[in-house]
């Protein structure tokens, strides 16, 4: 971030930003993404995947999918 000198810390309350960053999806308005044809906005979360967006969930996610997938092989062999 630091060689993004144009990368600039904002209120999104106040200004109108094209990617929005946060901790956690806390005080994140997802009806409130500007997705016009001239102005597009983006998060880091997906709304409604928590499955995926958080990364205690993805890393359990992943390792149940390798679990079942390496269980497979097997009975498959």
């Amino acid at each position: 971030m630091r060689k993004r000198y144009w990368f600039k810390e904002a209120d999104t309350s106040f200004v109108q930003v094209n990617f929005i960053w946060q901790q956690s999806t806390r005080g994140l308005f997802y009806e409130r993404l500007n997705m016009t044809k001239d102005f597009k906005q983006v998060v880091n979360h997906y709304e409604f995947h928590r499955e995926i967006s958080t990364k205690i969930n993805l890393i359990k996610n992943l390792q149940y999918y390798c679990e079942v997938l390496l269980f497979n092989v097997f009975l498959n062999h």
